[in-house]
């Protein structure tokens, strides 16, 4: 698509990407910048970016707020 820098350096991302993004008015939106592109994309698109990342660092059916939970209770002498 092709878009057209406004005043103020503003982009107006056409409506139908907008619905197509589930993007309204006042979302916040992640901008990542390579020296050569920029990539905008939603908050909710970022934590699940993130959540693909970290998936690899913790075993299957393991809850990482319980784990957290149990080693701050342990380390104040309230383990369960």
């Amino acid at each position: 698509m092709r878009l057209t820098l406004g005043p103020g350096g503003r982009v107006v991302i056409p409506a139908d990407v907008r619905r197509c993004m589930g993007m309204k008015e006042g979302d916040t939106l992640i901008g990542a910048f390579d020296g050569t592109e920029l990539e905008v994309f939603s908050l909710m698109e970022q934590v699940r970016r993130l959540q693909e990342i970290t998936e690899k660092y913790h075993p299957e059916h393991v809850s990482l707020v319980d784990e957290f939970l149990r080693e701050r209770r342990a380390m104040w002498g309230k383990e369960d």
